[in-house]
This record gives structure tokens, C-alpha cells and sequence, in this order.
């Protein structure tokens, strides 16, 4: 398995790992930092095109006052709290072009594909095999 951690300084690399049945373990030489800015975080990594749905669709009522968020917003809000953002990359988005495009005035559908790609801390605890 190949990790990679983009945007640390130094770089942060896998010193050791070993598997635990279906768990991978990577002991790696540095501290991890959250990143700050999910939109920062998406350019930075060169995934403008995945930043550029993610600042468009809308989660409908996301906030308190009733009011809708983008999933830019949404994942960056401070009640958002431990996921995983499986982001595709440009390339794989521009072969879905056609896909994305078709899904451009479905809201409701494109904010479904994008849920598809988040991952929250809390249904991994709550998983009992």
C-alpha cells in the first residue's frame, strides 16, 4: 500500500507498517495537522475541478437559522466534525464530465454523488460487523 501526505514540511513519510488482519497500520515520522480550510486543502492538491462542485451544490437547511450551506460550507463548519473526503482528481472528473454535466441542475442528485465520497467518523463507530 502506498500512502501519501501532500502539503507537509518536511515531508511526512511511512517509517513502518504492518497489517492487523484488514486494517493497515503505518507508523510515519511526524504529527499530522488538520488541514484548516477545506477549500485551501482542494486547490492546494490540485483538485480545483472537485473544489469547483463542491462550492456549488448545496446542502438544503444546513444551518441553524434554516439557511443553505455549499458542501465547501458544510464540511468546513465548526459542528463538522471527523470525515474522510475521497476527493477524485481532475482527470477522473473530466472522464465524468458527461455524467457531472447531466447532473448539473439536479441538486439533490449532485449533493447525493458527493455524500457518496464523505465518509464521517461517527458511522464508522457505530459499524458492528
Amino acid at each position: 500500500m502506498n500512502l501519501s501526505f501532500v502539503h507537509y514540511s518536511p515531508q511526512i513519510t511511512v517509517s513502518n507498517s504492518s497489517m492487523l488482519n484488514n486494517i493497515f497500520i503505518a507508523q510515519i515520522n511526524g504529527v499530522l495537522m488538520p488541514p484548516k480550510d477545506l477549500a485551501t486543502v482542494l486547490t492546494q492538491s490540485n483538485l480545483t475541478s472537485m473544489a469547483g462542485i463542491a462550492s456549488m451544490v448545496t446542502v438544503p437547511s444546513f444551518f441553524p437559522n434554516g439557511t443553505n450551506a455549499t458542501v465547501t460550507q458544510a464540511l468546513g463548519a465548526d459542528t463538522t466534525k471527523g470525515y474522510t473526503l475521497f476527493a477524485p482528481n481532475n482527470d477522473a472528473l473530466q472522464q465524468a464530465g458527461s455524467l457531472v454535466a447531466s447532473l448539473s441542475t439536479n441538486q439533490a442528485a449532485l449533493l447525493a454523488l458527493l455524500g457518496n465520497h464523505v465518509c464521517f467518523l461517527s458511522s464508522l463507530l457505530t459499524f458492528v460487523p
